[in-house]
């Protein structure tokens, strides 16, 4: 059975898009704060390096999101 009769493939894409969109804004907010250099003074090892962890899950994540993407076309 071809997928496009299981899914709405415009909806699907829309979908993604948003998604990409909804990541890549949650990686540039944490990429500033990563980038401030009175943030990286103040706060604590631990909370440093939960925002690395959590842009590098938020990286993972729009990397499965663009292939998905890229799957559909």
């Amino acid at each position: 059975m071809p997928i496009a009769e299981i899914l709405d493939l415009k909806a699907e894409g829309a979908r993604l898009r948003k998604d990409m969109a909804e990541t890549e804004a949650k990686m540039k907010k944490i990429s500033t704060k990563l980038e401030n250099l009175q943030f990286l003074a103040k706060a604590l090892d631990g909370v440093v390096q939960e925002n690395r962890h959590r842009l590098d899950d938020e990286e993972a994540k729009f990397d499965g999101l663009a292939a998905a993407f890229r799957r559909l076309s």
